[in-house]
């Protein structure tokens, strides 16, 4: 059922009516379809990495990446009901809650329709495009309204970056606290690192110290580069407290478990580069400011057919030789791994798209294999490939 067709009103009025005449109910657990093709009515599915796990891993269609949602759920006749969310799963940042109901999947039905089960795991691996992201529809359960989401779903490359946020003894916070946790390049800040921010509703009562779990997707570090984290809190659009020091992580022998001591806001010092400040405005010394964001940002969508976030352009406003850098944007975009996942995370695929943008026309086939095997001579370094593809053009 096609829920986005121009006669949507009639059924998302005729699904309403068939929740009304259910939502009393206590929901019905579901027959769990096994890999043999039985069925075991006792079962309750959960999606994970398969039946009986504690939630669902799905896959993309390619042996590479399979998709992590981060549910448990039960089969019902409106969709599919959620019974638990994973903290800091791809469910969680999209905002989905327990007795949250999951309706469809692109514009497939999930759950138990006309007596057959419409599995949520197969029909993610179906919906889900080569980057992870899949529409849904959910019905709020607080509010009962139909709404139509994006999610980034998690991939099986994910790796856990956990921790505690430390504050001042005797520090209260308010019930609306909001506690943000971010992963920064700092090599290269505007290689942004997929699923590396999380923002969660801190726990109440306050004890003085928050546990996280950041899933950040490990296909997007660079071994060699250097990553730190940072968190913040905030409450009605106002930061209470960040923190006094980040904490390296993860390459260079730095750890994936860390503690992060958080001062007031008020109190911290402003991280910036050269440049004067007025008041909170900070200007930078560079005088083809505009130019800089023009081209940045031609670039971005022209390769990640998508604009710069805020923190991507700040960060080239602020690299030094900014003229060289620019110079090498479109082959840093290309490299990343964002590019090559845009473009079908498989390799011939890669070299042939980016060999039309360096060469400007599509290779031969000796080509493509002279490349393909120059590619694996370099370990398979997108970069090195395509500066010595540049190399060969000039």
């Amino acid at each position: 059922m096609n829920f986005h067709s121009r006669h949507g009103a009639v059924v998302v009025a005729l699904f309403f009516g068939a929740l009304a005449s259910t939502q009393h109910l206590s929901p019905t657990t579901a027959q769990a379809q096994w890999q043999n093709g039985s069925t075991n009515p006792s079962a309750t599915p959960t999606w994970n990495s398969g039946w009986g796990s504690d939630s669902w891993l799905g896959s993309s269609g390619s042996n590479k990446n399979q998709w992590l949602l981060g549910v448990d759920a039960s089969n019902t006749d409106v969709g599919v009901m959620v019974t638990r969310v994973n903290p800091g799963s791809a469910a969680a940042r999209a905002g989905i809650t327990p007795q949250d109901i999951i309706v469809s999947v692109g514009n497939s039905r999930v759950g138990r329709v006309g007596g057959r089960i419409f599995d949520l795991g197969e029909e993610i691996k179906k919906h889900a495009d080569a980057t992870g992201r899949v529409g849904l529809l959910v019905q709020n359960s607080q509010t009962m309204r139909l709404a139509s989401m994006t999610v980034q779903l998690d991939s099986n490359l994910t790796s856990a970056l956990t921790g505690t946020l430390l504050l001042p003894p005797n520090t209260q916070l308010p019930y609306d606290a909001v506690a943000t946790v971010q992963l920064e390049n700092v090599s290269r800040p505007h290689y942004v690192v997929r699923n590396g921010e999380y923002s969660f509703r801190v726990p109440q009562p306050f004890a003085g110290q928050i546990g996280f779990n950041l899933n950040y997707d490990r296909d997007y570090i660079v071994p060699n580069d250097t990553y730190r984290v940072i968190a913040r809190i905030v409450s009605g659009g106002r930061t209470l407290y960040v923190t006094a020091q980040a904490a390296f992580v993860i390459t260079r022998g730095n750890p994936n478990q860390v503690q992060l001591q958080l001062v007031p806001a008020s109190g911290a010092a402003v991280a910036g580069g050269s440049g004067s400040n007025n008041g909170s405005v900070y200007t930078v010394g560079y005088t083809n400011y505009d130019l800089i964001t023009q081209r940045v940002t031609e670039s971005y969508q022209r390769y990640l057919n998508r604009p710069p976030s805020a923190l991507e352009l700040a960060a080239w406003h602020q690299i030094p030789d900014v003229e060289f850098r620019l110079t090498q944007l479109p082959l840093e975009l290309m490299a990343s791994q964002e590019y090559f996942d845009r473009v079908g995370d498989n390799n011939s695929v890669w070299i042939r798209k980016v060999f039309g943008e360096v060469i400007g026309r599509t290779p031969s086939a000796l080509e493509f294999d002279q490349w393909m095997r120059r590619f694996a001579d370099v370990r398979y370094s997108r970069m090195e490939v395509l500066k010595q593809m540049k190399s060969v053009n000039v």
